[in-house]
């Protein structure tokens, strides 16, 4: 596959990269490769979304206490080889975390779809947070992610305050869709870490793809990924000036 690239950094912004670009010399400003993942992607129709102020949780079964099925918003990217499921194995809260285990390579991890509950409007503020560890008794990167398809193609000239970076690639069709780098974090096995971001979702036309993500910085081990209580939390227009 072709990749088009197009990196936006932050001043002083900090690339948690990893090896895979396969064309060109992309670098951010620190001077450190940038990559992302290919496969195969999906997520929910396309919506128009509307307004809402509600300042709850977003997210469905944030805590994997309940089963997840065919109507849970995580979907595992590449699978098989990929499994993701619940795991009683030391979770952050409650009886259950979810596990992504069987991954070949750094892109296959898991990933939520914000489009299919129509709940996130166009350039609102939003917090994401994440926790999240490794199955690695060593420690190792974990990245927190935000992956946008919509008529963009390439990306933003400023990012968003606390967007550590911006990757846009063909996906075919031909289609572009750009990866942003929020957050990141060292982790092993008995370590959980609380990854998350505050900003504006921001869209050019009508996004076809809107999905949390997350992965581990590039090499073996392709450790397992662990993640629970993940919350999305809308503040509508509260922070429209922007954070400091």
């Amino acid at each position: 596959m072709k990749l088009l690239v197009c990196i936006a950094v932050l001043v002083s912004g900090n690339l948690f990269a990893a090896p895979g670009l396969e064309e060109g010399n992309t670098t951010t400003g620190s001077g450190q490769e940038a990559s992302f993942p290919v496969g195969p992607l999906a997520d929910g129709p396309v919506v128009v979304l509307q307004q809402q102020d509600a300042q709850d949780n977003l997210l469905l079964n944030p805590g994997f206490e309940n089963p997840i099925d065919e109507s849970s918003r995580w979907v595992p990217v590449n699978s098989p080889p990929i499994i993701f499921e619940r795991s009683q194995v030391n979770p952050h809260s409650g009886l259950w975390a979810a596990i992504v285990s069987g991954r070949e390579l750094q892109w296959h991890s898991a990933r939520y779809g914000l489009l299919f509950d129509q709940q996130i409007i166009d350039g609102q503020t939003y917090q994401l947070e994440m926790w999240a560890r490794t199955g690695n008794p060593e420690p190792q990167t974990l990245r927190l992610l935000l992956f946008i398809n919509d008529d963009r193609e390439s990306c933003p000239a400023t990012l968003e305050p606390g967007t550590e970076w911006c990757a846009c690639f063909d996906i075919g069709n031909p289609d572009i869709a750009c990866l942003y780098g929020l957050d990141a974090g060292l982790s092993d096995s008995s370590t959980w870490i609380s990854m998350g971001w505050q900003g504006k979702i921001s869209f050019d036309g009508t996004p076809a793809i809107l999905q949390i993500y997350i992965d581990t910085k590039g090499g073996e081990p392709l450790t397992d990924i662990y993640l629970d209580d993940v919350s999305l939390v809308s503040f509508g227009d509260v922070f429209d000036d922007g954070f400091e």
